[in-house]
């Protein structure tokens, strides 16, 4: 036999609702991917001070609609005059049923989150915007930390618009280069490169950055490695394989399979979807 039908006769069984018989009391969301919990303390002090109406299926739950069973994010908590009893109404159905709300309080709440979290997610794409500009420009990261006013401006370009042209790039080398109070790790003077390899490619090299990255999903961690090869090296920049997340470090030599594809510069690749493990721990 299947289950049976649970016949529904209070006065809060869809269609029978009269909006006017209901006092409106708080609004509230009980925490979701989108938005955090919001006045569900005041939500709980409520709850104390009522009955609440229990439905014959599934009770009283303040993420599921006391009238037509929804799942919701967002809710409210309403009073029935005639039973004192409480129930919860997604916006949704209260709005279908014209029920009257003043959520004034709760939607300045969700505004004010929804713009912190949209700056949050602003700083973080620019910041991976910069951090991937500045991975194809070896040395540009030490070069931009030695303490110069115009280096100082140009790093603050940098970090407003994403990227900075070839002269500024260079000016920076320069101005790194000629200045007395450079920082300990020196510039990195010129060497040999060649053109790096497309495509999928297995390679082994020398981990010569480490950084962690803030994105949408939580904190990466990157890496670049440097291949030396008999006529010159290359770099390779990208996430760094979960098997050795925990372990690898600057130093460390690790040997990688990968997508490559050419970034700013020929010497440069761009990793996709790398597996590996490390073949010698950093010294």
């Amino acid at each position: 036999m299947g289950k049976q039908q649970v016949v529904r006769t209070d006065p809060h069984r869809p269609g029978e609702i009269t909006p006017g018989a209901y006092t409106f009391l708080t609004s509230y969301s009980v925490g979701t991917r989108a938005c955090p919990p919001i006045q569900l303390e005041r939500t709980h002090e409520l709850m104390k001070t009522h009955a609440l109406f229990e439905h014959p299926t599934w009770g009283f739950q303040l993420g599921k609609c006391s009238v037509c069973g929804a799942v919701f994010g967002y809710g409210d908590l309403w009073l029935h005059e005639p039973s004192q009893e409480l129930i919860t109404v997604g916006h949704d159905c209260a709005d279908q049923y014209e029920m009257m709300a003043d959520r004034s309080a709760f939607l300045l709440e969700v505004k004010r989150f929804k713009e912190a979290r949209a700056v949050e997610i602003k700083k973080a794409r620019q910041a991976e915007k910069v951090a991937r500009f500045v991975a194809e420009h070896p040395g540009l990261a030490e070069a931009l930390q030695v303490e110069h006013r115009i280096i100082k401006d140009i790093k603050s370009g940098l970090e407003r618009y994403g990227s900075l042209s070839v002269r500024q790039v260079q000016f920076v080398f320069s101005l790194a280069k000629s200045s007395v109070a450079a920082v300990a790790t020196p510039v990195r003077t010129e060497e040999a490169h060649v053109a790096a390899p497309e495509g999928h490619t297995t390679f082994q090299g020398t981990v010569v950055s480490v950084k962690q990255q803030l994105t949408d999903y939580g904190t990466r961690t990157t890496i670049t490695v440097k291949v030396e090869t008999p006529e010159g090296s290359w770099l390779a920049w990208g996430t760094c394989p979960a098997a050795i997340v925990r372990q690898v470090n600057r130093g460390s030599v690790v040997e990688l399979t990968a997508t490559l594809q050419r970034g700013r510069d020929a010497h440069f690749a761009i990793m996709s979807r790398p597996s590996g493990r490390e073949v010698q721990v950093a010294a």
